[in-house]
């Protein structure tokens, strides 16, 4: 199998999400804070009533989003599967525990991450999602907050910044694309050679798999320093380059 640097053919920009002028407004208001609401409750208390209301506002045009994303091809596991439903579940059980207000930005960030999943057939990620979670769990700290910046004057705390900042990498490898992140799970995380490395994902030379876990390492980067800053709109952002499978 043979990898390289291609734009994507089966995924375009990420689709408007058509809202009404309602949602728009409710989105907006001050009791658009039910979504980090729901979204505390389930990450936090595991509260079961909670997702199925996150799920009951939110699926159904999430679904939209994600097919306008996908080619005919990749479609076609939506026709068979639930796997938007299932992707966002895993995510909510098992990635970093995130806290959104505007239900707009929360259903692009969600499209953006079950695109990933059915693009993705690398399952070393997922159990590496689960034993992050498992590690992490447990600090109030850890949660990301993708609505309000930093406060300045708090006080220090080094190892709550730590995880933090660990959480924020966590969400830039639900974001990246499927590719990139294999191959930094494969160098990063496994600590593989590069000549093992090359030959999984068919560069000719270590040295090429070595610019290519370059590549996406910088991408990572980029994600992790736009989480940060709160820029939704470079987190959904699908326009980037992707290796894709030739």
């Amino acid at each position: 199998m043979n990898w390289r640097t291609a734009r994507a053919t089966d995924c375009g920009r990420m689709p408007l999400d058509h809202s009404t002028s309602e949602d728009i407004e409710e989105s907006m208001s001050q009791s658009s804070g039910e979504t980090t609401y729901y979204l505390a409750r389930w990450q936090d208390h595991q509260d079961g009533d909670a997702l199925e209301e996150l799920l009951s506002r939110h699926l159904e045009r999430i679904q939209i989003m994600v097919e306008g994303l996908l080619g005919k091809d990749l479609r076609a596991k939506l026709e068979t599967d639930d796997v938007v439903q299932q992707a966002i579940h895993e995510f909510l059980s098992y990635g970093p525990p995130v806290r959104m207000s505007n239900g707009a930005a929360f259903r692009g960030l969600m499209a953006r991450i079950v695109v990933n999943v059915i693009r993705d057939e690398y399952a070393r990620f997922r159990a590496l999602r689960r034993d992050m979670s498992r590690e992490q769990r447990g600090s109030l700290s850890e949660v990301l907050d993708l609505d309000r910046a930093p406060r300045i004057n708090r006080t220090p705390d080094k190892e709550a910044e730590e995880r933090e900042e660990w959480n924020r990498v966590r969400l830039a490898l639900e974001l990246i694309d499927p590719h990139h992140r294999a191959v930094l799970i494969a160098r990063r995380f496994d600590n593989r050679p590069w000549k093992d490395i090359a030959d999984d994902f068919g560069y000719d030379t270590a040295e090429a798999a070595r610019s290519a876990c370059s590549r996406a390492q910088k991408k990572l980067t980029q994600l992790v320093r736009s989480i940060r800053d709160r820029d939704m709109s470079k987190l959904l952002d699908d326009s980037d380059e992707i290796e894709a499978v030739s």
